[in-house]
């Protein structure tokens, strides 16, 4: 990034905190995607050649990313959450601040 950009730290934090969240969003769906494009890719193998071992495999496999899909899913539907409102939603006490990353959960 130019010069000029880190002149304004204001507005360089804005910036690079938008640039996290939308890669929160973009990153899983590419690999949601990758996952996808892999299961079709066995199961053209194993049309070609079946494996019972390779189709429970691919089995497995198709549902973790379909529950992964609808996680997906129900977040989008809830939109973009900060660390605090993820904290709050999740089932387990959150971890102590972390000087680098801010709050865990």
């Amino acid at each position: 990034m130019a010069a000029g950009f880190w002149s304004d730290q204001e507005r360089a934090r804005e910036v690079v905190k938008e640039l996290k969240t939308l890669k929160g969003w973009v990153e899983p769906a590419v690999e949601l995607e990758r996952r996808i494009n892999d299961l079709r890719g066995l199961a053209e193998l194993l049309e070609e050649e079946p494996d019972p071992g390779m189709e429970e495999e691919l089995s497995k496999e198709v549902t973790a990313v379909g529950e992964r899909l609808a996680a997906r899913a129900q977040s989008m539907l809830q939109g973009p959450t900060t660390s605090a409102t993820r904290c709050s939603r999740s089932t387990r006490a959150p971890a102590a601040p972390s000087r680098r990353t801010g709050p865990r959960c």
